[in-house]
């Protein structure tokens, strides 16, 4: 079993390793931290860019306290890693649709028509990608 580490260069190795395996290298470095002060396990946090006009990954956090196991950790870690892949794949098209609509970057209806908001974060592309990953790799079995 491979222990856990609580370190910044833990954490960027397996995502490197990860993002090779899962998700063919394409996505974007983004800061990783630990956090002891989180109720949830994982959180992965993305804005708007308007210089790019595009939806960018700002960081990725895990809650060290939740990380008992390595398979935990590879869980969490994929897991928010599906939700940065989701943001990084946004479409100009589908962007640029909704800004049309008359909805601002800024409000959540924005995140709401993009299918971003909580409501549907764990259905649409993510959902799509993680039952992928399942599919294609035995050492995942949930996500």
């Amino acid at each position: 079993m491979v222990p856990v580490e609580y370190t910044e260069a833990y954490l960027q190795k397996y995502w490197d390793l990860f993002n090779a395996r899962y998700f063919d290298g394409k996505l974007k470095q983004v800061p990783l931290k630990w956090s002891n002060h989180m109720k949830n396990w994982g959180l992965t946090y993305s804005e708007y860019d308007y210089n790019a006009n595009k939806i960018i990954t700002t960081k990725i956090l895990l809650n060290k306290k939740a990380m008992k196991t390595f398979d935990r950790f590879r869980l969490v870690l994929v897991h928010e890693m599906v939700h940065q892949w989701v943001y990084q794949n946004v479409s100009q098209k589908e962007i640029n649709e909704v800004i049309k609509s008359g909805v601002k970057p800024q409000s959540s209806k924005f995140w709401y028509k993009l299918q971003l908001s909580a409501k549907f974060e764990h259905l649409g592309k993510w959902l799509e990608k993680t039952k992928e990953l399942i599919a294609n790799f035995r050492e995942i079995k949930e996500l």
